[in-house]
């Protein structure tokens, strides 16, 4: 991409058929009338494609492929596009959740990672500790017995720490932050994906990115409810 200076007007798409069926095509924006004391005439930003595109085609796609970013592959109908987009959503919540959160514990600030294995091992912890708090309730154990169990220390680690043993209030405090930061991000994601269904602009489907603030309308009281709880987690929503 280059600024280019014309004397006249130019056109924002400037199509040149060849023999071949292929085309040259010089495409324009951010068009000015340039009028000062030394200059007169017009300026765009000007780039040039070799294409087997029509000039219709090419219009559909200028931003595409005036950006150099144009996908032959990518659909081109409303529902195609709207489908894409909501498939790409929801590679990225998926990512999102695995890619985890900051949560602070009673020694500071450490990184958790919720992949499924991540999750499977958590789950695992929180199963087996309540199994053994089961078996000593039935077993008739005494009071303070059930208290040692539910106090015990969990052996687990952060992201890129070693394994260590977390007290029974931070270990809780991992849990609750995997379970809400899971519930936000797929709740965010069926709420967004209401909001792609209603839109019938190719344009504004597009545009679409992870993160956007959905309009009210559009969010479920799910969504709303783990919105405020995900805003309370230290570095979840930032």
């Amino acid at each position: 991409m280059e600024t280019v200076s014309y004397s006249q007007q130019p056109e924002a798409i400037q199509y040149m058929p060849l023999p071949d069926g292929s085309a040259d095509v010089w495409l324009r924006r951010n068009i000015t009338q340039v009028d000062d004391e030394d200059t007169w005439g017009w300026e765009a930003e000007e780039t040039y494609i070799h294409t087997d595109l029509t000039r219709d085609e090419v219009a559909a796609n200028f931003d595409a492929l005036f950006n150099g970013t144009y996908d032959p592959e990518a659909p081109t109908t409303l529902e195609g596009i709207r489908v894409d987009k909501i498939a790409e959503m929801s590679e990225i919540c998926k990512v999102q959740i695995t890619e985890g959160l900051y949560v602070e514990l009673s020694d500071g600030v450490h990184h958790f990672s919720f992949s499924a294995d991540d999750q499977a091992d958590i789950n695992g912890l929180v199963t087996e500790r309540q199994q053994k708090l089961l078996e000593a309730i039935l077993g008739g154990a005494t009071a303070e017995e059930i208290t040692a169990i539910a106090s015990a220390t969990v052996e687990y680690h952060a992201d890129g720490e070693l394994c260590t043993y977390f007290s029974a209030e931070d270990f809780a405090a991992i849990v609750n932050a995997m379970t809400i930061w899971r519930k936000w991000c797929q709740a965010y994601f069926n709420s967004l994906r209401n909001y792609i269904n209603a839109l019938e602009d190719a344009t504004a489907i597009k545009g679409i990115k992870w993160g956007i603030a959905v309009p009210g309308e559009y969010q479920s009281d799910v969504y709303k409810s783990y919105q405020e709880l995900a805003s309370q987690l230290d570095g979840s929503m930032g």
